[in-house]
């Protein structure tokens, strides 16, 4: 491990022909021991109003709410993060400031007592404002909302839709010279104002233009580089309240989830503290020289040691992901390949990576393929291979990494192997509730250990890995594998199942699948996502 990355690089096959190809991957994790989060600057916003005391939750919807947000601030460092309190009923009041004293905080959440109306718009206004006034620089910054209930007071938090003033002055608006009684300004002490036109008959008014300005509070949020979590808890809410709590996360970057019960909410701030502490991260490039390429302990020019090969849907492949303590994988964007032809130039050729932020238990990973031109003892990556990372405050230089090329195999009694998948099936007939039964024939020349790896995906993002296999077959043979892949815990739906299969001496091969019929268990269970 290295201050803040460890990298990892592997060459297959290790043995190869002068002609012959290598497929080379640099694996960067983020699990260096001082990789650390950066500070969090948290204001939770909490319901206070009437319907909190309902005891349809257990002990009440408020005690369970209480007591999901201390298991949030748990969470938090008291040195290095701080945390603020917003609770809203038919007003809303800023309980604590941003602070690291958490036990006050604590304190005063389990103080509060429900009775009221649903200020919901400035509520989240006011937390939103707390980060704008006391937000550090360097810190993350984040608001999590939670409301058992719809909005009936101070209007939509995205600033459109019918409200309930509160607390505001009003004024006729005018057309020419002519007055328009049914039309109103409102302005509402969130540092501007909105056209409402009244309603006859009702008592809400209906707002026309607030979406478009910082009324929307995830434009204002958005504006001041603060993250919006939003939670619905214990009711059903409306499909209106639902878009409207997802528009506000989404366009902030955080995200909405709806808590039945107590386990689940607890769960969810749970989450969300973990998405605030992996924020942390390094800005990251990487260039792989070949400028002095060691031959033999001679340096040389790395063009005329290799040259680079592109190879469709393989080379030079490029993916990360991200893997929870569970042990679940889940991929933070789609794996690509891009071709590096341009870039291999006859004078001293560089591969260059930018790999942005790797976070915590994240791992960033490239495989490139290479056609060796020299023989000998060869160390693949030149001087001057250097990850950059930290906004250029820190380096490392890639290990060595070395190959034995020979030119002729067959005359030495060295043979380097090649692997081949295919036929990657399904063997039995849908909707496979339990088991997925697999089939692949597996042609392998080499003399070495091979290793399949089985992943799947419904989402055309996220492959989820499920197993290993090593099967057992002399060089030189075709055998056909079976697997069943257990889908009993996966959510219903249709899937695309990838075979990868490995060894030191051989090229990588691999083989996708898109099963039609419909994988996974009833479609009626219930199932909460985990990014």
């Amino acid at each position: 491990n290295y201050p803040y990355l460890s990298v990892e690089t592997s060459v297959s096959p290790e043995t190869v022909a002068v002609n012959g190809t290598i497929d080379t991957t640099i694996r960067l994790r983020g699990d260096g021991w001082a990789l650390q989060p950066d500070p969090i600057d948290v204001v939770l916003v909490i319901d206070r109003s009437g319907s909190m005391r309902y005891t349809d939750v257990s002990p009440s919807r408020l005690g369970a709410a209480q007591s999901a947000a201390l298991t949030f601030i748990d969470q938090m460092s008291s040195v290095r993060d701080r945390v603020g309190l917003v609770s809203f009923s038919s007003s809303t009041t800023r309980d604590d400031d941003l602070t690291c004293s958490f036990e006050t905080v604590k304190s005063d959440i389990n103080s509060l007592s429900p009775n009221g109306a649903t200020q919901l718009r400035r509520a989240i206004y006011e937390a939103i404002l707390m980060e704008q006034e006391q937000g550090r620089a360097e810190a993350v910054k984040a608001v999590v909302v939670l409301t058992d209930g719809d909005w009936n007071y101070d209007g939509s938090p995205i600033g459109h839709g019918k409200g309930y003033p509160a607390n505001s002055s009003w004024a006729y608006t005018f057309s020419g010279s002519s007055l328009e009684p049914d039309h109103y300004r409102y302005y509402d002490g969130l540092g501007g104002t909105l056209k409402w036109k009244y309603t006859w008959g009702g008592n809400y008014l209906y707002c026309t233009d607030g979406e478009w300005t910082n009324q929307n509070m995830s434009r204002f949020a958005d504006a001041n580089g603060v993250k919006l979590y939003t939670i619905t808890f214990a009711y059903n809410p409306s499909t209106t309240v639902r878009d409207t709590m997802r528009v506000l996360a989404n366009a902030t970057g955080g995200f909405y989830e709806h808590a039945t019960d107590g386990t689940q909410l607890t769960d969810i701030y749970r989450r969300i503290a973990g998405e605030l502490k992996v924020e942390a991260g390094v800005n990251t490039t990487m260039d792989v020289c070949f400028e002095n390429v060691e031959v033999n302990g001679t340096p040389k020019n790395g063009a005329d040691v290799f040259d680079y090969v592109y190879a469709e849907d393989y080379s030079t492949r490029i993916c990360s992901y991200r893997t929870y303590p569970n042990g679940t994988t889940v991929d933070m964007f789609p794996e690509y390949t891009r071709s590096d032809a341009q870039n291999w130039t006859g004078e001293n050729p560089v591969l260059h990576f930018d790999v942005g932020t790797v976070r915590l238990n994240q791992t960033w990973e490239t495989t490139f393929r290479l056609k060796v031109l020299a023989d000998g003892n060869i160390n693949v990556f030149g001087s001057g291979s250097t990850i950059i990372f930290n906004d250029g405050t820190d380096t490392l230089d890639l290990p060595d990494l070395f190959i034995t090329a020979i030119p002729d195999l067959n005359n030495t009694g060295v043979e380097t192997g090649s692997l081949d998948i295919a036929n990657l099936r399904c063997t039995g007939s849908g909707p496979y509730l339990d088991f997925l039964p697999l089939a692949w024939d597996l042609t392998y020349t080499g003399a070495d250990e091979v290793t399949e790896d089985i992943y799947c995906q419904n989402d055309g993002v996220s492959w989820i890995y499920a197993a290993s296999k090593t099967p057992e077959m002399a060089g030189g043979t075709t055998i056909t594998e079976n697997y069943l892949l257990d889908v009993r815990h996966l959510p219903p739906g249709t899937y695309t199942v990838r075979v990868r299969v490995t060894a030191p001496d051989a090229p990588v091969d691999q083989e996708t699948l898109a099963v039609v019929d419909r994988v996974g268990p009833s479609e009626n269970s219930v199932y909460i996502r985990i990014q």
